[in-house]
């Protein structure tokens, strides 16, 4: 186990499914092979039909679902964070609690 991160931290999950299957050769021949397909996906026929997008040659048997826990210290994220533009946004509702008033 990973050693404890002082301070506050950013944790992620990540998930993704592996598939089994075979994959057929330029030349014929057919080989066991098996994909990675990123992201939190349940429903084994998008699934079907996402790998053979992918991997025309691709023929699914089996699928197992994945998931990772990832943390990274605050100071170390923001450190090497990229960041984009700010910018400035209006919550749908504001709470009653501010002086602003609700649209």
């Amino acid at each position: 186990m990973a050693e404890k991160i002082k301070g506050g931290t950013v944790a992620r999950t990540h998930y993704y499914v592996v598939s089994r299957g075979v994959e057929m050769t330029p030349d014929g021949d057919m080989l066991e092979q098996e994909h990675v397909i990123d992201g939190k996906h349940e429903d084994v026929e998008y699934l079907k039909r996402k790998a053979r997008r992918s991997w025309p040659d691709f023929l699914p048997r089996e699928f197992s679902w994945h998931k990772q826990r990832a943390e990274m210290s605050e100071k170390d994220f923001y450190g090497m964070a990229k960041f984009g533009d700010d910018e400035e946004y209006t919550p749908k509702r504001v709470s009653e609690s501010s002086s602003e008033v609700e649209e």
